[in-house]
């Protein structure tokens, strides 16, 4: 049943499958928290300008939400797949799409040993 979407993301078995939606659960849930502790910090109310809280979302709040995906990644054991994604995330912004894939620290110090 979930072949194609294990053979998209290059993982293994069904539980990581399952992990990897709770941590998407969980760092969005992360966020909404996290955006109205934001928005309290900055003083923003009902009547503070939508353009004001779209900017401090794209500043603040978007930047957040990956760290927070790399860190429940981490902590459910998926630091690769997680990872892997933020950096395509930031490749995508920077305009370097066909760029070679960054490591991780791992797998370069691995290397190293060998």
């Amino acid at each position: 049943m979930f072949k194609r979407l294990k053979e998209k993301w290059g993982i293994e078995s069904n539980v990581q499958i399952l992990i990897i939606c709770i941590v998407f659960s969980l760092t969005g849930f992360t966020i909404i928290y996290a955006k109205d502790i934001i928005w309290h910090i900055f003083g923003y109310t009902a009547e503070t300008s939508g353009w004001l809280k779209f900017f401090t979302w794209l500043i603040v709040i978007f930047p957040l939400y990956y760290v927070f995906l790399v860190i429940y990644g981490t902590l459910f054991g998926q630091r690769k797949f997680f990872w892997g994604r933020v950096v395509k995330m930031l490749r995508r912004m920077s305009g370097k799409r066909n760029a070679a894939p960054a490591k991780e620290e791992s797998d370069s110090s691995a290397e190293l040993n060998t």
